[in-house]
């Protein structure tokens, strides 16, 4: 068959030509080779299931590792290793000093080891001299008349010399009721310059917490699953009663677990397939005995699926294919290529009229494309009312406080002076009432802005009468430029208020107003008390909701928030000061004719003096 005649075949019927070409072929050879997959399926599972013991020694050895590497912890802590060399018979108040550190090892103990792993049931602290114990974590009541001297495990131990030792499975018989059994990480603790051995640290893992690391641990049902230690020791059974015994007392016949997955045992009649797997760090064995009937039992049961399934598809899919293609291949491209444009970003689109899931599918589109631009529109509105929202907050944020200082100022004034300051003070406090209210725009010119620093420094005048004195260096050039409304005020009263606190001389305050490529820099500089870096680092991110005034900075990371808000994210405040060096804050925003934008047009002039 050439190209041409190929051409010539409709789309549907190339479906149909190369689904059954594809299909039919498929189902003849699964059909006839299905028994040659049978051995490759048990395969796959006995490799799931030996898999699946992998993970399990995986985990373990995970968790051993990390005890390991916790155990070694006194061996770096100055406190324990004092606690461990510690002769309490020379000490005048041994059993006081005794109990502080018994408590301070605790506390060490739970901090740093029993944190850092849910699987720790307890952990013991020894000296070397006598065994006796230092400290403990996790235990309330234990057996006084216990010591690890009794345990076989110990010259293990004291052979690794510092090394960790993982203990196998052994009962716990310092804790009361001691009936429980533990696995547990040993090290001994040498002392770092003498190399002397000074102690000795033991943490107990309770068997019941090991489960956690296998909560799926049969691949089928009654699967047998057993965690053995290098002694041949049972850690883990289904059968709780089996815990602590020999495995080779379990089974009647002589099992070797070195053999490879896949190996038939039969334990009381029954076929079993025995996965095993050994831990390279503890040398313990996670062994699975699965039943081939339940094991293989799957892959009967998938053969039947597989053909049933198969017969049904190939019916169905002969008749519903050339039937479906026909309504498919027609406007498949038209929207193929429309949805190529509305994915270019186009959304002016007419799909066109379809019929069907076709039609379905372009009224789809065109309800997108509808969806799609009126969120665009209100996602828009949304965060331009935001926006606008969030200036008008943190705008009003300064309204409360600065009136409180400025009627504070008023107040001490009144007590200190006649009526004849009042007159003075109160025409300040109306000019700075007007300057609050006075514009709706949130720009002003630098200009006003310096009307109302002056005015606002003569009512401090009045209250810190001769306390410090205001220099001006300002560019003329900038006095036409726009800015934000209290910009200065915040960094001015905390100079006066704070930084002058407890000063010994006259305080100073320099204001320095230049163009600099294209910004305009503010720069306030104090000889009062300046602040140490710890401070410093957070002062722009003072939660505003904070109550405390010791320090406004509330209305410096307001004026910090206002101007990225106004003018990006590459303006605002830098703050540089020392203890008892004094304070400099220097402000950046861009330079900006207050009436390049028809700002600042209509505002009446004010009397500068």
């Amino acid at each position: 068959m050439n190209r041409q005649v190929i051409s010539r075949i409709s789309l549907r019927n190339k479906l149909v030509i190369s689904f059954i070409m594809i299909i039919m072929p498929m189902f003849i050879l699964s059909f006839l080779s299905i028994n040659l997959y049978s051995n490759e399926i048990k395969s796959k599972l006995i490799s799931s299931a030996s898999g699946n013991n992998e993970q399990i020694i995986h985990n373990l050895d995970n968790s051993l590792g990390m005890l390991m590497k916790i155990s070694e912890y006194p061996l770096y802590d100055e406190t324990l290793i004092e606690i461990l060399k510690k002769d309490y018979s020379t000490l005048e108040n041994s059993k006081y000093v005794r109990s502080i550190d018994f408590a301070k090892a605790k506390d060490l103990l739970n901090n740093n080891v029993v944190f850092y792993s849910n699987l720790i049931d307890s952990v013991w602290l020894y000296s070397i001299d006598n065994y006796d114990l230092r400290g403990r974590a996790l235990v309330e009541t234990m057996d006084i008349s216990y010591s690890p001297a009794q345990e076989e495990w110990l010259s293990k131990i004291i052979e690794a010399d510092g090394g960790a030792v993982i203990i196998g499975i052994h009962q716990h018989k310092q804790k009361i009721p001691g009936t429980g059994y533990v696995i547990s990480i040993g090290r001994l603790i040498k002392d770092k310059s003498s190399r002397e051995s000074i102690g000795l640290i033991i943490i107990d893992v309770d068997i019941e917490q090991l489960e956690q690391l296998w909560m799926d641990r049969g691949i089928t049902k009654n699967t047998l699953f057993y965690l053995i230690d290098d002694n041949g020791r049972i850690i883990y059974s289904q059968d709780r009663k089996q815990v602590n015994q020999s495995v080779y007392d379990i089974f009647n016949e002589d099992i070797d677990f070195d053999a490879e997955p896949g190996r038939t045992v039969h334990l009381n009649g029954t076929r079993y397939q025995l996965i095993s797997s050994q831990s390279v760090i503890s040398k313990w064995r996670a062994v699975s005995i699965i039943p081939e009937n339940e094991l293989f039992s799957y892959n009967e049961e998938m053969y039947k699926i597989t053909l049933i399934i198969g017969a049904i598809v190939v019916v169905l899919s002969l008749g519903g294919i050339y039937i479906i293609t026909t309504s498919i291949t027609r406007p498949i491209y038209e929207l193929s290529g429309t949805m190529r444009k509305i994915g270019e970003g186009n959304f002016n689109l007419d799909v066109g009229k379809y019929y069907g899931e076709m039609g379905v599918i372009g009224n789809a589109v065109n309800a997108l494309q509808t969806k799609i631009k009126e969120l665009i529109r209100k996602i828009y509105l949304e965060e331009e009312e935001k926006r606008r929202a969030e200036l008008n907050a943190l705008q009003a944020q300064i309204n409360p406080h600065f009136l409180y200082n400025t009627l504070s100022a008023i107040k001490w004034m009144a007590n200190i002076q006649g009526a004849v300051g009042i007159e003075k003070a109160l025409n300040s406090m109306a000019f700075l009432m007007a300057y609050t209210s006075k514009w709706n725009s949130d720009y002003i010119s630098i200009a006003d802005e310096m009307v109302f620093v002056e005015n606002y420094i003569s009512i401090l005048d009045i209250r810190y009468y001769n306390k410090f004195s205001v220099n001006y260096d300002i560019d003329e050039s900038v006095y036409n430029c726009k800015t934000l409304k209290f910009l200065l005020q915040p960094i001015i009263e905390n100079s006066v208020f704070h930084g002058f606190e407890g000063l010994h001389t006259k305080g100073e305050i320099n204001i320095k107003i230049v163009r600099e490529n294209g910004n305009i820099v503010f720069t306030v500089a104090d000889n009062g008390q300046g602040f140490d870096a710890d401070k410093l680092k957070s002062i722009l991110e003072q939660d505003e909701g904070s109550n405390k005034q010791k320090f406004n900075s509330i209305g410096l990371s307001n004026v910090h928030k206002r101007i990225k808000l106004h003018f990006g994210e590459e303006y605002g405040i830098t703050i540089h000061s020392r203890p008892g060096e004094g304070t400099k804050v220097v402000i950046v925003i861009p330079a900006v004719s207050i009436k390049s934008d028809g700002e600042g047009k209509n505002h009446e002039n004010t009397d500068r003096g």
